[in-house]
């Protein structure tokens, strides 16, 4: 897992950070809320030579000194001068002392939840070290000691606590929640299945990405980029999408791809129906063909009369060009499923269907072949080995690795090329910083934004009629339609 991959996992999944961070100052702050108050009084105890020449003993001797402030014997004799009914040791977990390094002094500090308590604990217990001291240092009464301790400077009654301290506590608690919420994050990344990134999907498939279309809140009901008040963005990303096709597969024609999705819910079909709109409007001569024979859909998202179709062209009850139904003012046909059959995979692969697909090959100029996922069944293999190949249609953070690998192999296995990704139900960001700070999408050599000068011409604004010359659009379109082209134009590069 690279550096970037990691951040791009920060980067995706900052709610749970977020999350962490605010917990860990919360938790803080309400423990710091909650604790009791503690406060501090500190004693001095002055370690001096008895002669000139024990100086370097006693300079020696302080720096041991303080560990027997912790000691049960310090904490016994503290507890009998205060006349305490408690453990020595317990005192003695009360009690602190530190030596200045280059100093003869030593600092007991004693800490309690009462300002009294922690005073007198202080006093008693730097009495209590310089007595240890002199016993340890003069073992035998009478005798001449090296080195000698006396209180220099009594504790005081504390002014305030030393703790809680709230602000430090929500600090640490930051940390400790941006830590924790950080590594779950990283852990999150790699223990995820799905895809989450263009990069992570090129490197599964091999195949470039043609586009990322962002997710609209409104697309279940407005599916179509013609609708009116379509998103922008959207409109924008399937004419990028157009513009990237050109430039893939250039060894070998590919007038004729089949579209499918790794699994269901990927939006192909959507994604089938808004790439043929916006060939048609470049100009390309395009035909939809329903592949999906189980489970039919572009007769409905298109608006048309699904009951002839593929089928009965195929067992003989309609001739092609009856099954046909022009759309819209494009040079764009569409030939729905027709009835569904027992058989779907039968017919996919059967003679008629090659020639039916003959046929519109000459026809067209780009063939269009809506597929049932990949995985599972096998109608999407079918179709694709009667195709130049295949675009597969992936949904930001739902697609599972093993699924795509799957219906990857599954193409592989009938020699069916994929010639490109389209990733759907992207955030909308990705979408925005890919329209305006790419000159091409991630995988692809070159990208083509919409001409500023197109061979074809710019769609007429009717004032009234939106169809009053046949390709009229309303205001609201039009003006979409050039915040797209504005859009893209500001990407144009060549790399």
């Amino acid at each position: 897992m690279t550096v970037h991959d990691r951040l791009r996992a920060v980067r995706e999944r900052w709610k749970p950070l977020l999350v962490g961070v605010v917990l860990g100052a919360g938790c803080a702050l309400v423990l710091a809320t909650l604790s009791p108050r503690e406060y501090a009084a500190s004693a001095t105890v002055y370690v001096a030579a008895g002669s000139a020449s024990a100086d370097p003993v006693a300079e020696h001797r302080v720096a041991s000194y303080p560990h027997l402030v912790s000691t049960e014997t310090i904490g016994r004799q503290v507890a009998d001068a205060l006349g305490l009914d408690a453990d020595p040791r317990a005192v003695a977990g009360q009690l602190t002392a530190t030596s200045p390094p280059g100093t003869a002094l030593i600092d007991v500090t004693a800490t309690d939840r009462s300002p009294y308590r922690a005073e007198q604990l202080g006093n008693a217990a730097a009495q209590a070290l310089a007595r240890l001291i002199a016993e340890l240092e003069n073992p035998v009464p009478g005798s001449g000691s090296p080195v000698t301790a006396r209180v220099v400077d009594a504790a005081g009654l504390p002014s305030g606590p030393v703790g809680p301290r709230p602000v430090v506590n929500a600090g640490i608690g930051m940390l400790v929640g941006l830590f924790l919420g950080g590594g779950g994050t990283l852990l999150l990344g790699r223990l995820s299945t799905k895809v989450r990134s263009v990069e992570q999907l090129n490197r599964i498939t091999g195949a470039p990405n043609l586009g990322v279309v962002p997710h609209d809140p409104a697309a279940p009901r407005q599916p179509l980029i013609v609708h009116e008040g379509a998103d922008v963005l959207r409109a924008g990303a399937f004419r990028r999408i157009r513009g990237n096709l050109r430039y893939v597969g250039i060894d070998r024609p590919h007038k004729m791809l089949t579209v499918a999705g790794a699994a269901s819910g990927h939006g192909t079909t959507t994604t089938l129906c808004n790439l043929a709109i916006a060939a048609a409007q470049a100009g390309t001569r395009v035909a939809i063909v329903d592949g999906d024979l189980r489970r039919p859909r572009v007769a409905d998202y298109l608006g048309l009369e699904g009951a002839v179709g593929v089928t009965t062209v195929l067992v003989g009850r309609a001739g092609l060009d009856d099954a046909l139904q022009p759309w819209g003012s494009w040079p764009l046909d569409v030939l729905p499923s027709g009835a569904i059959p027992p058989n779907p995979s039968e017919l996919l692969a059967s003679r008629q269907m090659r020639n039916l697909l003959g046929t519109l090959r000459g026809r067209y100029d780009l063939v269009l072949l809506d597929a049932p996922p990949v995985h599972p069944g096998t109608d999407a293999a079918v179709l694709g080995a009667r195709s130049d190949g295949a675009l597969l249609v992936v949904r930001q953070g739902t697609t599972v690795r093993g699924r795509l690998t799957s219906a990857l192999d599954a193409l592989d296995g009938v020699a069916v090329p994929v010639l490109g990704t389209v990733v759907t139900m992207a955030a909308q960001a990705k979408a925005a910083e890919s329209c305006h700070h790419q000159g091409h999408l991630p995988g692809v050599a070159v990208s083509e934004p919409v001409d500023s000068h197109p061979t074809q011409p710019m769609p007429a604004v009717a004032d009234g009629d939106p169809d009053a010359n046949g390709h009229g659009v309303s205001r609201d379109e039009a003006t979409a339609w050039l915040s797209v082209t504005d859009c893209l134009n500001g990407s144009r590069s060549v790399r």
